[in-house]
């Protein structure tokens, strides 16, 4: 860090209501106020900087930029970079001296477009910027012969029979994806739904289900239909 006490905002709740939230598709794109303020936190404490830093809540693109007249340089991206020299401008209405306007550059992802916060929550990107999302000329792509035997050996541990597990209703998890109709049906009998499921209505590649009905959903909503044949994965069963 360059100053010796650094004031670092985080936008607050009230902020994120309303500001433009087109680009994020809705506000559920944002994490809340406490979750975020938490995550800087650990962030500096494992960097030792907790110190030299104090953590304000914002609610709006000036901070205390215009409240201040103490401070002596603000830290910006170059798409902010147009706001500091606005800030700039009002500070001067008050005869505020200045900030030096220190602009730090972007981090890329693999694809070349900038990380945030929105990429990674939406999955399409991790924090170190790899990208998830599979890109516009992937095609088809069909699993080698030679990996069909090694990938058919489960990953972990398998359970093949969910009835000694009891009631499985009060089970917590970030994300439950279920793959198959069958272990969704066996899921959905346990009361359990999962966030996102994939299905075919067919079990051993025989069609069992007629609707999402028969498997046992209710009021369920249909995210994606998509075209992807036995031993492939198509660019259309992508799930953005």
């Amino acid at each position: 860090m360059k100053g010796e006490t650094v004031w670092l905002g985080i936008t607050s709740s009230k902020y994120i209501s309303t500001h433009d939230t087109k680009s994020a598709n809705s506000e559920k794109a944002f994490e809340n106020y406490l979750y975020r303020e938490t995550s800087v936190v650990d962030f500096l404490k494992k960097k030792d900087l907790l110190g030299r830093v104090k953590i304000i809540s914002i609610d709006d693109k000036f901070g205390t930029a215009l409240t201040d007249a103490q401070l002596q340089a603000i830290v910006v991206s170059s798409e902010t970079e147009l706001v500091a020299t606005e800030i700039n401008l009002l500070r001067a209405q008050n005869n505020w001296p200045a900030l030096e306007i220190i602009v730090v550059p972007w981090v890329m992802a693999d694809d070349g477009v900038p990380i945030n916060s929105i990429r990674i929550r939406s999955g399409e990107i991790d924090r170190n910027g790899k990208v998830y999302r599979l890109p516009k000329e992937w095609g088809v792509r069909k699993l080698p012969d030679d990996l069909r035997i090694e990938l058919q050996k489960p990953f972990g541990r398998l359970i093949s029979d969910l009835s000694y597990l009891g009631d499985l209703g009060d089970l917590k998890t970030q994300l439950l994806i279920s793959v198959g109709d069958a272990v969704t049906v066996s899921l959905l009998k346990k009361r359990i739904v999962p966030d996102i499921s994939i299905v075919d209505f067919k079990i051993q590649r025989k069609v069992v289900y007629k609707n999402l009905e028969e498997l046992g959903f209710r009021k369920i909503k249909l995210l994606k239909k998509a075209k992807n044949e036995a031993g492939t994965i198509s660019k259309e069963a992508e799930i953005v």
